[in-house]
């Protein structure tokens, strides 16, 4: 676990600074008051930062997740204090939208977690408003839950309006819970949590596409627009390589269904799939499954052959980083081969030369550092191999499929990522039952000719 660094430490001594700001007075300076502030400030802060290095390391130490969770704090607190110098309804606020981007491009924990602590502070800003506390509680929950499904940038609406809904109900039952309560002023107030709930879902629609493209953030709605094979660089695969297109698309399909099983991200590994290759767009001709019978790499040398292989994974990176795809689109790119050797090229040099440096026919790495890459290396390896089956029954497939995943963990390729010794074994059992699919046999069927006759 790596401790703050040194800007991250400033980003927070910064938001402490802004916190105070937005919690304290304009018209005057009560050191008391700012002293207390301090105090529930630092706790919250505290009780964030355990929860994220006891429950959620990956967000902690993550720069990226946690500017925008940082950043999105300070903007919805400086709403509520300027909503109320000018007299505006704290029923307004649009807390409901830090419920709707932390669910959607951080974590869904998290978001009840920043969900909870933010009332708190909206609340105090507005001197300690029980009734205010409980009605964005209300609604910032069911923002969660709504935003936990959202595949498409209009569900964002449909989320607004559950908000709405939400808001609208919590003030009405005011009405019932507390007599004295005056008719016209509950309708004034559930007149803002409606407003409020169209306003998160407007602002959630504005701000995610900014987030997504200044921190590099794979939110489901940009992998799922990723997906769609209209996309330039899955078009130019499908047009220029199309053997590495289809070999993709079946990656594909093993990763998103051994991911799933496990609980990993099924997206991003079917759309990580769909990219791995695209450095092969430099060379197609170079790679056995774009080629008919003529094959380049027999008027070449061994090592040159392997440094035309080994390059298309900076080749993929390069050109992901030119289209702006994701970062966790580029590491998956980056990693989905790890430091595994050509092997072939590797066995060709060895006979052709007798001693070979191992090393120079080996992918530069990192090895994979997430669930996903690891998913799609294993996916890589079993579908590339599964093509040379000449009796593809489930015996073969499993006896393959065993055999490719074993030698990638004896060459130390899941060294670094978080895959226990039950999820090789459930990955297995998937990849055998997708292949088992594809190679299914078929219905010979009488000639139509033979039976007329």
């Amino acid at each position: 676990m790596t401790p703050l660094s040194a800007p991250r430490w400033l980003f927070v001594c910064f938001t402490i600074l802004a916190m105070l700001v937005l919690l304290s007075s304009f018209q005057e300076i009560d050191f008391q008051r700012i002293a207390g502030y301090l105090v529930i400030i630092l706790g919250f802060m505290v009780l964030l930062g355990f929860y994220l290095y006891r429950y959620a390391p990956q967000i902690y130490e993550s720069n990226t997740d946690l500017f925008v969770l940082e950043l999105v704090s300070i903007f919805v607190m400086a709403l509520a204090k300027i909503f109320k110098e000018l007299g505006l309804s704290g029923y307004f606020i649009p807390l409901g939208m830090v419920s709707i981007l932390m669910t959607i491009l951080v974590d869904i924990d998290l978001a009840i977690l920043m969900t909870v602590l933010l009332d708190i502070l909206v609340a105090v800003i507005y001197h300690d408003d029980m009734n205010l506390f409980v009605v964005h509680l209300l609604g910032g929950l069911v923002g969660v839950f709504s935003a936990s499904s959202v595949k498409q940038r209009s569900d964002l609406i449909r989320s607004g309006l559950f908000i709405s809904l939400a808001n609208a109900l919590g003030l009405i039952s005011f009405i019932a819970l507390l007599q004295q309560a005056r008719l016209e002023v509950v309708a004034y107030n559930a007149l803002w949590g409606i407003l409020n709930g169209f306003f998160c879902g407007v602002l959630s629609i504005g701000f995610l596409p900014y987030f997504e493209h200044m921190f590099g953030i794979s939110s489901n709605i940009k992998l799922l627009e990723l997906s769609d094979f209209n996309q330039p660089l899955l078009k130019r695969l499908m047009m220029e390589a199309p053997g590495t297109y289809h070999h993709s698309l079946l990656v594909g399909n093993l990763a998103q269904t051994a991911a799933g099983a496990i609980g990993a991200n099924p997206l991003l590994a079917r759309v990580g799939a769909y990219y791995h290759d695209i450095g092969k767009l430099a060379k197609p001709e170079y790679y056995i499954e774009n080629q008919d019978d003529l094959n380049k790499h027999d008027d070449l040398s061994p090592s040159m052959s392997s440094l035309i292989v080994l390059s298309h994974v900076k080749e993929g990176v390069d050109l992901a980083a030119q289209c702006k795809l994701s970062q966790d689109i580029i590491d998956i790119i980056e990693q989905h081969h790890g430091t595994s050797l050509v092997y072939f090229f590797y066995q060709k040099a060895l006979e052709e030369e007798a001693v070979a440096a191992k090393e120079q026919y080996r992918y530069p790495g990192p090895k994979p550092q997430s669930r996903e890459a690891a998913i799609i290396m294993l996916a890589d390896a079993v579908e590339a191999a599964s093509r040379n089956l000449a009796d593809p029954s489930y015996a073969h497939i499993q006896e393959l499929v065993m055999r490719i995943i074993n030698n990638k963990f004896i060459d130390g390729q899941m060294e670094e990522c978080d895959l226990s010794l039950k999820d090789i074994h459930t990955i297995s059992e998937q990849f055998c039952h997708v292949l088992s699919g594809m190679f299914h046999n078929r219905v010979d069927y009488p000639d139509d000719n033979k039976s007329h006759k």
